[in-house]
């Protein structure tokens, strides 16, 4: 079970299915508005996350079937997307804080070549004044993570997102005007080690 703002998103199992809009509506009902809450939708996920975009299916097993324009806040951000074509991960908000409180450094260059709606990316410019270069194959992600960027009152000049494949991304870091990054971010669940190779290119014009 997670909330993503005024949504509960569970992951039931096969034996729990037959029951899954009772459990659905127990769940609205001690959550929802009308017990002081705020849900207003209950999801189950149908199967994986998946394509180039990292979305996944989920039906609706009570309340609202066409609210999915989330607005929510973490770490002091304010962020908005449409979970049903947006990657989306409540379970990294702990991984994202640590980094920010461990691994950034005020002022530093930050790359993410998978940023998302950019939750991470948008709090290191707001907190640290981080200088963000950023991207995601997904143009929805990309629409969001500059909206995101722009309600945070981030200045253009410190947030750049571009739309297209990560690899290229990664070997475009250090040329055609771009800076060398402190860090980059690579979210990519189970598959970041393919993209090691754009890495070493990197890594050996920083030598250059």
């Amino acid at each position: 079970e997670r909330e993503i703002g005024h949504v509960i998103h569970l992951n039931l199992r096969k034996q729990h299915l037959p029951y899954r809009n009772q459990i659905g509506e127990i769940m609205l009902k001690k959550f929802g508005l009308d017990n002081g809450g705020r849900i207003r939708s209950v999801v189950n996920k149908v199967g994986q996350v998946g394509g180039p975009f990292r979305t996944f299916e989920f039906e609706v097993i009570a309340g609202n079937d066409d609210d999915f324009n989330i607005e929510l806040m973490e770490d002091g951000t304010q962020l908005n997307f449409d979970m049903r074509y947006v990657y989306w991960c409540s379970r990294l908000a702990g991984e994202r804080k640590r980094m920010l409180e461990q691994e950034f450094i005020e002022g530093q260059v930050i790359a993410d070549a998978f940023c998302g709606v950019g939750a991470i990316i948008v709090t290191a410019a707001k907190k640290l004044g981080c200088n963000v270069i950023a991207n995601d194959l997904n143009p929805d992600a990309v629409k969001y993570a500059e909206a995101n960027a722009e309600r945070n009152l981030i200045p253009n000049e410190k947030f750049h997102v571009e739309c297209g494949d990560a690899r290229d991304f990664i070997r475009s870091l250090g040329t055609k005007g771009k800076t060398l990054p402190d860090h980059l971010i690579l979210n990519y669940p189970l598959d970041s080690c393919f993209f090691f190779g754009s890495i070493a290119m990197v890594a050996k014009q920083r030598q250059c």
